[in-house]
């Protein structure tokens, strides 16, 4: 199971499809959905939140108010489109979806989240070849995987746009997904009693993900951020050492808005022009 990892797949697109803006208020408070009643990892409910912080959080009550509002059905078919091959819009997996219940492959969660790092754009399938070379020696090409376009640039902009905001994720967990100096977006996830941890993250170059869990489905002392995050967080600052800085590009349907904070004030946030489709 992937927990909140897999929260960024419906995001994205209900925030493509114009359904959410990164800073759409949520009541994140005690809520009984129909005899479903979630809690929050902190067992702490903090008032009026915006899209942008319920991720950054990974807040479950707005996670579930979200998926409610943009649609079971709809949210398994973005998944689906992103290469999510093991959900069955047939099944009743309930508004728990919302918070990873239904299990994932690690590759295909990670090509999900390629797609992101792409502008939307994902490979169809996994290629393990490198390179080629002939009896010379000499590198021959081969046929590429076929792509596709998963979800809008603007909402792979868009989601790239929360999860790489290190300053909204501070608040919760600190610095401890931070690669110093580089624009990293990550999201990390755990399941019931810590037995999956996960942390999933990009730039436009690379993607990594970690899933920490034991072969005997046991539990561990831990989840995500703990246990997987020191694994994303090492093999990305390898990977991106001596490199220059990558930003996510802004599409042309993406602007900047002036928006109101609930105490006061605005602050800047990004929206599309129009709904992506």
């Amino acid at each position: 199971q992937p927990g909140s990892s897999f929260k960024p797949l419906y995001y994205a697109q209900a925030m493509a499809d114009g359904a959410i803006t990164p800073a759409t208020v949520f009541d994140d408070k005690l809520t009984n959905f129909n005899g479903y009643v979630p809690y929050n990892a902190t067992r702490r409910w903090n008032g009026k939140v915006t899209t942008r912080k319920s991720l950054s959080w990974s807040l479950n009550i707005p996670s579930v108010l979200i998926m409610q509002k943009y649609g079971i059905n709809r949210s398994i078919q973005a998944a689906k489109k992103l290469g999510i091959s093991t959900l069955d819009e047939n099944k009743n997996y309930g508004l728990s979806l919302a918070l990873g219940s239904a299990e994932v492959r690690l590759s295909e969660m990670t090509n999900a989240y390629a797609a992101f790092a792409n502008g939307g754009t994902q490979y169809e399938s996994l290629n393990l070849i490198t390179e080629v070379k002939d009896k010379f020696n000499k590198n021959v090409s081969w046929k590429a995987a076929n792509t596709r376009q998963a979800i809008s640039q603007g909402g792979a902009y868009l989601i790239s746009s929360i999860l790489s905001d290190n300053a909204a994720r501070a608040g919760m967990f600190g610095s401890s997904l931070t690669v110093g100096g580089k624009t990293v977006a990550v999201k990390t996830g755990t399941t019931n009693d810590n037995r999956d941890a996960w942390a999933i993250g990009y730039n436009p170059q690379y993607v990594v993900g970690v899933w920490v869990g034991n072969n005997d489905n046991t539990v561990m002392r831990s989840g995500g951020s703990d246990m997987a995050g020191p694994i994303f967080k090492g093999t990305m600052s390898a990977l991106l050492k001596g490199k220059a800085d990558v930003k996510f590009n802004v599409p042309s349907g993406i602007v900047q808005r002036a928006v109101c904070r609930e105490n006061g004030g605005a602050r800047r946030s990004y929206h599309p022009r129009a709904p992506y489709r």
